[in-house]
């Protein structure tokens, strides 16, 4: 008897590609049910030729109440819905909309919508989070230990690998992760030193916060912006691709799951909780002060620990200057021959 199931991501680009991966895993161990997938109509572009998962896309909540309701009267009821990630009132609301004989959500926050959720346990990537619950359905569902898109990757341009531009996305549209004029200016001379030849584009969303800066800043000789304004813009400047060079945002996730080698700068986030284990080809450089700590400095405007890691990994030498970070910025406290090294991991096993 073919079972039914209805997953729920409601989360940002990056989050909503990793556990993503959760629902493939499952779609694919289960081939003889059907696995729905409540998701942002934003990714569509990435997602929607995918096969094995049934999309239910919504641009706002009303619409997503609409196809609810639809699905609740026209279709049978599910046996289990299960909330991988998502906040907000909304997770209440899909509960009484969705009839299942099983709720599932990925903590205990809503026991009353939701009976059942994973025993508390470590987090050691993001995608434990949808993992963990997609198991209460399946206990042997293998952990998924790298990001694809398929269906996607199958459309990057046959020159992209060797011959492509190489992107580079300073922009998390976060000032704690945004990479000031000068680390780009930086980046760009050492792309140019690794990738000779290559056209360097900036990939930008003229939206984005710190954006403007960037944008009156003075290009270097030979660099390109190319601005977009939804994902449906930057697929097809991705597909071309032959490097990715960046912060970390839903971007670097995207460019993974296309295959393309990516260099990602890690400021105040966690590259171990970022970058899947067995993702190809993905080296993560961080500043050697903050180890594996993650910061919670959520004020900080001007990310010292992120423009330092890209000046060291160009070839600086200098400690940088920290009186005007927040006074409770984990590099003031570091030795200064910490603030001089990179922690850098080439993935999947080569460290460094």
């Amino acid at each position: 008897m073919t079972r039914r199931f209805l997953f729920v991501l409601r989360t940002k680009l990056g989050d909503t590609l990793i556990h993503f991966q959760t629902v493939q895993a499952f779609a694919a161990r289960h081939p003889r049910d059907e696995v729905w997938l409540l998701v942002r109509r934003d990714y569509a572009p990435l997602l929607g030729g995918e096969p094995a998962v049934r999309f239910v896309f919504f641009g706002n909540r009303a619409e997503m109440v609409a196809k609810l309701l639809w699905l609740r009267v026209a279709a049978q009821p599910f046996d289990a819905l299960a909330v991988l990630t998502g906040y907000g009132p909304a997770m209440r609301q899909i509960a009484a909309l969705v009839r299942a004989r099983r709720k599932l959500f990925f903590d205990g926050r809503f026991p009353a919508a939701y009976p059942e959720h994973p025993a508390a346990y470590v987090e050691t990537n993001l995608v434990d989070r949808s993992w963990q619950t997609a198991r209460l359905l399946d206990p042997d569902l293998p952990k998924p230990t790298r990001l694809a898109l398929p269906a996607l990757a199958s459309r990057r341009a046959p020159r992209a690998a060797d011959q492509g531009p190489v992107g580079l996305v300073p922009l998390a549209n976060e000032l704690r992760k945004n990479m000031d004029a000068a680390a780009v200016a930086a980046l760009v001379e050492r792309v140019r030193v690794l990738h000779p030849g290559h056209p360097i584009w900036i990939l930008l969303n003229p939206s984005d916060r710190g954006a403007a800066a960037l944008l009156r800043a003075p290009l270097p000789a030979g660099v390109e912006v190319k601005r977009f304004r939804s994902l449906a813009d930057l697929v097809p400047l991705c597909l071309e691709l032959g490097a990715w060079y960046g912060t970390d945002t839903g971007l670097y996730h995207l460019a993974v799951a296309l295959g393309i080698p990516a260099t990602v700068f890690f400021g105040p986030t966690q590259p171990r909780l970022i970058v899947m284990p067995d993702q190809p080809a993905v080296t993560a450089v961080r500043l050697a002060a903050l180890g594996g700590a993650h910061c919670d400095e959520k004020s900080c405007a001007r990310p010292v620990c992120l423009n330092q890691a890209v000046a060291v990994w160009h070839g600086a030498q200098g400690a940088p200057r920290l009186d005007d970070t927040p006074v409770a910025c984990p590099l003031r406290a570091a030795p200064a021959d910490a603030l001089v090294a990179n922690a850098i991991h080439e993935n999947p096993r080569r460290q460094a």
